[in-house]
């Protein structure tokens, strides 16, 4: 357990409950966090000194672009967890914060159990990618050449799991 568990926020831990597994970003008064729910032995198995590779992706859909990140733990030789979470591009509040996101040479990650009892943080350290930053402006601008009325956030979400599947 950490020395100082971090409780969730009540519309953060509403939205976790029905959610055997997620990552999502969070606000905090020290900027952006990821936090990850999962199983117990899924939590543990992250404990420690391990790879964590960080990858972000532009996903043109039918419905419109957005942003998937990547955060894939190598926690054994032969297979590894990956848990994924997606930023809607027409909201000015997930566009800042997602600049938060990209501008950060590390990433603060907190691990939930399936209990949401916070067991422990990580910093995973983000290689400088300018490529990765690019992508805010370049989904904007893929989001003005698509026509306001096909734009859906959940369904563009939909098609980009079901044909990226983890």
């Amino acid at each position: 357990m950490p020395r100082a568990p971090i409780t969730l926020p009540p519309l953060l831990r509403q939205f976790l409950v029905a959610r055997p597994f997620a990552m999502i970003p969070s606000l905090t008064s020290d900027g952006m966090v990821l936090v990850i729910k999962a199983a117990d032995a899924d939590v543990e198995s992250c404990r420690g000194s391990m790879p964590v590779m960080v990858r972000y992706e532009l996903h043109q859909t039918r419905h419109g672009p957005l942003i998937r990140l990547l955060l894939v733990v190598q926690d054994q030789p032969e297979s590894h967890l990956t848990f994924e979470t997606f930023c809607n591009v027409q909201d000015a509040s997930q566009l800042d914060e997602w600049r938060d996101l990209l501008s950060r040479s590390y990433l603060r990650v907190l691990f939930y159990d399936s209990q949401l009892t916070h067991r422990f943080s990580k910093r995973v350290t983000q290689p400088v990618d300018q490529a990765a930053r690019d992508l805010l402006p370049q989904a904007r601008r893929l989001v003005a050449l698509c026509d306001p009325r096909d734009l859906d956030f959940d369904k563009a979400k939909e098609q980009v799991m079901a044909e990226n599947p983890l």
